[in-house]
């Protein structure tokens, strides 16, 4: 399959483009493992990111904080904020 099959096929059939998706992916596995925080640069290697900058840049693109804002609002609860602090 050409490569812009494979994007439209898989747009078609998931949503986002492959490569958004991927990114997803590897935020939502880093916030999977957000009750170790012992260390950072650890955790972003674990994930898939390239270093600690690159988990910086992705994490305030999706969340719109930054990591060390962040604060789920139950262990469980990793998707939610707790807008109110």
């Amino acid at each position: 399959m050409h490569a812009r099959g494979f994007i439209a096929w898989f747009r078609c059939h998931v949503g986002p483009r492959p490569k958004h998706y991927a990114r997803l992916a590897r935020f939502q596995e880093l916030l999977s493992m957000w009750e170790d925080q012992t260390n950072w640069g650890g955790r972003a290697a674990a994930a898939g990111f390239a270093d600690q900058a690159h988990m910086n840049r992705e994490f305030k693109h999706f969340a719109g904080i930054t990591p060390t804002e962040y604060r789920p609002m139950a262990g469980a609860a990793y998707n939610h904020l707790d807008l109110s602090a």
